[in-house]
């Protein structure tokens, strides 16, 4: 990399060494949510440790980009700046912005020790009596969370933020720089009376009335997995134009409960997908609770994306029996999609560098 170095060059050949290493990193990720067998975490966390990408830490290919993004300061190459910008804040998180190496081998070990710490809360923290005949007690609890709090505080303050927050909305790309914007949009909707309204007795009470078993509202017939999927495709076909088929053999997922999906402009005569997703939706056994959503494969000039969502929703009892699904099942699929439609929508050539992470 030399000072007449074009962004094209730059950015084209810094995509051809990263991507392999992060389509790995992905998958791995993925593997460690949906199979959190003991053995096999351990094996996945070993793996993704070594996956190491070097140009987040390399003073030649930060100068470069520093001068790029003084190159691309006009609104004319967003897109080219956006690229810039994502891998520079890569660079400010590990450290590497400040030239000490001393800070970035204290920040390395912190974040060490908080992927570690907050693992291990989470396995503990989800621990059932129904499914592992045991929880984990408040006080093995409470001291992993002062330590995953003291970690945090920090890992900032090392890196020149003011706080976690602040630290967090820079790693996430939020839309927000600081947190005093967020805490302004608190302020707002208290002043509109959203807060009194919707924690008052009344609301409660109504909300409570209409997800309850026992409810005069009978929305069981609306709530099927199927149901509520069809519904939901269809409603994005008409925002975003699109179409969405499931592939209904050689799934080839991780599970023989995983089903695959493929994206499609409406009225594209070449029914070429333009993106594909995974959906694991029920829990089970060795699997991560919560929802996510993750990419598996980042678009690019010859690539569609490819993302999985995983949901938490009860199995049926018997494969053709009709899939029940509760109110917050439903609030979860919404909410993970909108970050699946985020990502594989995204109008950007290099999606790697860009987009959701």
């Amino acid at each position: 990399i030399g000072e007449d170095t074009q962004y094209e060059e730059f950015a084209n050949e810094l995509e051809r060494i990263t991507r392999p290493l992060a389509i790995l990193q992905n998958n791995i990720s993925l593997l460690s949510c949906v199979n959190t067998d003991a053995d096999f975490d351990s094996a996945l966390h070993v793996a993704n440790a070594t996956i190491h990408l070097k140009h987040e830490f390399s003073e030649t290919i930060r100068d470069a980009l520093v001068r790029f993004e003084k190159k691309f300061g006009k609104a004319e190459e967003d897109e080219k700046l956006r690229v810039i910008q994502y891998l520079l804040r890569k660079h400010r998180l590990n450290g590497s912005m400040t030239g000490d190496t001393e800070i970035m081998q204290q920040v390395t070990a912190i974040q060490k020790q908080l992927v570690a710490t907050q693992s291990q809360f989470l396995r503990r923290s989800s621990l059932t009596m129904e499914q592992h005949g045991q929880v984990a007690s408040p006080k093995e609890l409470v001291p992993m969370m002062y330590k995953i709090v003291a970690l945090q505080q920090h890992l900032s303050k090392l890196l020149g933020y003011e706080s976690y927050a602040d630290y967090s909305l820079d790693y996430h790309n939020a839309m927000a720089k600081n947190s005093k914007e967020i805490q302004a949009v608190h302020d707002m909707i208290e002043e509109l009376g959203a807060v009194k309204t919707f924690s008052s007795d009344a609301f409660q009470s109504a909300y409570l009335d209409l997800v309850s078993k026992d409810s005069d509202y009978n929305l069981k017939e609306y709530f099927d997995l199927d149901n509520v999927l069809s519904g939901m495709f269809d409603f994005c076909s008409a925002l975003f134009g699109i179409k969405i088929e499931e592939q209904e053999n050689r799934v080839n997922g991780w599970h023989r409960d995983v089903r695959l999906f493929h994206v499609f402009n409406q009225g594209d005569a070449s029914m070429k997908p333009i993106a594909s997703f995974y959906l694991d939706p029920y829990r089970r056994q060795h699997k991560d609770t919560g929802c996510f959503m993750t990419p598996l494969q980042y678009k690019n000039e010859t690539s569609i994306p490819v993302v999985a969502v995983s949901l938490d929703a009860r199995p049926p009892m018997w494969d053709d029996a009709q899939i029940e699904i509760e109110v917050q099942n439903v609030v979860d699929i919404f909410h993970e999609f909108g970050h699946l439609f985020q990502h594989i929508l995204a109008d950007v050539k290099l999606g790697a560098f860009s987009g959701v992470h």
